[in-house]
């Protein structure tokens, strides 16, 4: 009895992991991705991933049409690049120069921010500061270290599913970015005795 109820067992099994033949394939993309962020160290500040690695990269969320909003940020931190242990820089300030959007190997171009502002990817702080491209003065990152979130609701036009990059370039500076500049003093090549102010009595 054992025997028979055991075969019938195995027959069941068998019968069971049986399939008919495939007429559509199924089918899947097993992506990998992988880079390595350039970040190029100003004169007095460098920007790092935490802990003083490399910047890693962020992950998007990205809708059928295209929209996409963060997934996982861009945590970064601002350096000294002078000091030997390079310790956190805080204080500083920081802008985006320009974003570039890559849908299925091809940029994407959005209307000008006259055309329509809302068109184009926001980006904003971990913090909760919004940023604004090519801002005059910068945002200042208080405790030198923050995360960096995009998100766009627009669609891409023709866009029905593959896959979608964000690339943003900023800039990071030990004082606003509308700090005026030091001057350097012009010598004086008049061929008097050289200074200024009040001549002697």
């Amino acid at each position: 009895m054992k025997k028979v109820a055991l075969a019938a067992l195995l027959s069941s099994m068998v019968c069971g992991s049986a399939l008919a033949v495939d007429t559509t394939p199924a089918k899947a993309n097993m992506v990998f991705e992988g880079s390595v962020t350039s970040a190029v160290p100003g004169s007095n500040l460098k920007i790092t991933g935490i802990g003083g690695g490399p910047l890693l990269n962020g992950k998007l969320t990205v809708e059928q049409n295209g929209k996409f909003t963060t997934e996982k940020p861009v945590d970064f931190e601002i350096r000294d690049a002078n000091a030997t242990d390079s310790p956190i820089f805080k204080g500083a300030y920081l802008r985006y120069t320009a974003v570039n959007v890559v849908a299925n190997g091809t940029s994407v171009i959005y209307p000008s921010q006259e055309e329509d502002s809302r068109s184009k990817p926001t980006l904003e702080l971990g913090s909760g500061q919004k940023l604004t491209e090519n801002d005059a003065k910068g945002v200042q990152i208080t405790e030198g270290t923050d995360a960096l979130h995009i998100a766009s609701i627009s669609k891409i036009t023709g866009f029905n599913g593959g896959d979608v990059s964000a690339t943003v370039a900023v800039m990071v500076s030990s004082t606003s970015f509308d700090t005026p500049a030091p001057t350097t003093p012009t010598p004086d090549t008049s061929g008097g005795a050289g200074g200024t102010g009040s001549p002697n009595a």
